[in-house]
């Protein structure tokens, strides 16, 4: 009669992983010093301490803080945003102040760009217009760049600060966005307002000091808009050779803008003839790349399923300056703005 062999224990030590958390590399090549999670935990030289606690920079948010994002600003301050509950937070201070609300979700990606007209941080999240912050006041992106035809701007609401202002054909605004109005009459309808839209021809805003009559001259306003698609469907935006991307949710496209512009006709391009496992395409980023022929920025689009689509090239719209690089095949992201997945290419 067989006799079942006892199982044996044999003792191994393991040293710290001084080599800090290795988000990059299989566990087959990972190195022993180097750590799959590490969480509180932060290594030395020679070892591994346990965090010390934490400080609390800002209070006053109501809820879980989902997103965080950063401005930097031309004269080298810069502003930090929370988002929480629907709501845009200014966490710059001991005491965060709400300073945008009404959105649908908190989980945001994002990024800076710089134009001839000042830094913008430009964040999307799949489900409300694109948001744009210009280093003063945060507005949702229209889905028209076309200003119409100003009817009447006229005064009213408490202390006739309230100006309706109506247009002669349908404005196409949502509330939210951001119109700046010049050439009215008297001056103080003039200026950079959030407005509320009230009806399919009429928006309101709040001046900050009232005119004493409605408009004689009513004058122009502008708007920074995204026209071709609305921008509620994008949640995920890069910058790369100058130019912004979004991709589109749940599909395999993307958008993009023309160079150095934070609005304008976007146009699309779909990667479903490209990506061999299907899927759909979860993030883009800038890979920076010196192969021989000096350093160059190349677009990597991630899919769902794994598939690291990268392209060379600064126009998506010329066939002569955008061209394929190559396709990998990697493990599925787990995050939304793929950016282990990217992490791998970056080490070849």
């Amino acid at each position: 009669m067989a006799v079942a062999k006892k199982f044996t224990a044999s003792v191994a030590s393991l040293a710290s992983p001084i080599g800090g958390w290795n988000a990059r590399d299989s566990l087959a090549e990972m190195n022993p010093l180097d750590a799959v999670q590490l969480i509180n935990f932060f290594p030395t030289p020679s070892d591994v301490t346990l965090r010390k606690g934490f400080t609390k920079t800002s209070t006053g948010i109501t809820g879980n803080v989902q997103t965080l994002m950063n401005y930097a600003n031309q004269d080298g301050t810069n502003t930090l945003f929370a988002v929480a509950n629907g709501v845009i937070y200014n966490a710059s201070t001991s005491t965060a102040t709400s300073v945008f609300t009404g959105l649908t979700n908190s989980k945001f990606q994002h990024c800076m760009i710089s134009t001839d007209g000042g830094n913008f941080l430009i964040a999307v999240n799949g489900e409300d217009a694109a948001m744009i912050y210009d280093g003063t006041r945060w507005a949702k992106i229209a889905t028209t760049s076309t200003a119409q035809t100003i009817s009447t701007i006229t005064r009213g609401g408490t202390g006739n600060l309230t100006a309706t202002l109506t247009t002669a054909v349908a404005h196409g605004l949502v509330t939210g966005n951001r119109v700046t109005i010049s050439g009215a009459t008297e001056a103080n309808y003039n200026g950079s307002y959030a407005i509320t839209v009230t009806g399919a021809t009429t928006f309101t805003y709040t001046m900050a000091t009232a005119p004493t009559a409605n408009a004689t001259v009513v004058g122009t306003y502008t708007v920074i808009g995204i026209t071709g698609v609305n921008s509620n469907v994008f949640v995920n935006v890069n910058m790369c050779q100058n130019r912004l991307f979004f991709v589109q949710k749940n599909t395999m496209t993307f958008w993009y803008l023309p160079v150095e512009s934070i609005g304008g006709a976007a146009l699309d391009f779909p990667l479903g003839a490209i990506a061999r496992s299907g899927g759909f395409l979860q993030a883009m980023g800038t890979w920076t790349l010196d192969a021989g022929y000096g350093v160059d920025d190349l677009a990597a689009f991630v899919t769902s399923m794994g598939e690291v689509i990268v392209y060379k090239g600064t126009n998506p719209s010329d066939s002569t300056a955008w061209s394929e690089v190559g396709v990998w095949q990697l493990g599925q992201p787990l995050a939304v703005d793929a950016s282990l997945s990217l992490a791998v290419i970056y080490s070849y």
